[in-house]
């Protein structure tokens, strides 16, 4: 079997924590023909590896190999947040990105939703509406030792003002989504995403 990156239409998720991606990505796999692969290039992603050197495209072929449930999806959606821009910006170079959604919240509260997983391990989608059944936390650190507000706020600035350049400089198609928008319940990805 061999699937291709460019046989695909891939887009791109821009966004920070805490602004509801992955209840995005669930919204996007239940859209025909197209499959979102998450934080691929996190740590367990589908398509991580400690020693990642461009160019991308040969690379991320040989670990597509090893998806075969790709074979029939004609889009693919990866996840970034700002920790993954050096990719991010790899794959714009070799022309491997053709449309962007950028999903956005306010700062302040994303921050707050931030700080309270980080300090609970409760890492859910309106953590106060929905209450782990398990009982099991995910990661959790000290709150000394999470980020502090101020500078969360610069480096999620920063982040905006690098997705409006980009976006900008490469000329890609883009779609903003908020936050607010995501979890309404007339949310319809359809009226967002032509695919």
């Amino acid at each position: 079997m061999n699937i291709k990156i460019k046989d695909k239409k891939v887009g791109a998720i821009l966004t920070d924590q805490r602004c509801g991606s992955t209840t995005l990505c669930g919204y996007i796999d239940q859209l025909k023909g197209i499959q979102c692969l998450y934080e691929a290039f996190s740590a367990n992603g589908s398509l991580y590896s400690s020693k990642i050197t461009p160019p991308l495209e040969d690379y991320i072929n040989h670990k597509m190999k090893k998806m075969p449930w790709l074979l029939e999806k004609k889009h693919i959606v990866i996840k970034f947040i700002r920790s993954h821009k050096n990719i991010f910006d790899q794959l714009l170079k070799e022309g491997l990105i053709d449309y962007v959604i950028v999903l956005t919240r306010d700062p302040e509260d994303s921050y707050k939703s931030l700080y309270k997983s980080l300090s609970t391990g409760d890492w859910s989608t309106n953590p106060d509406q929905r209450k782990n059944k398990s009982g099991k936390t995910g990661y959790k650190i000290p709150k000394n030792k999470i980020i502090k507000k101020q500078e969360y706020l610069k480096q999620s600035k920063a982040w905006s003002d690098y997705i409006k350049d980009k976006l900008k400089f490469y000329n890609i198609n883009s779609v903003n989504i908020t936050f607010e928008e995501l979890i309404e319940k007339e949310f319809n990805i359809k009226e967002k995403i032509k695919v």
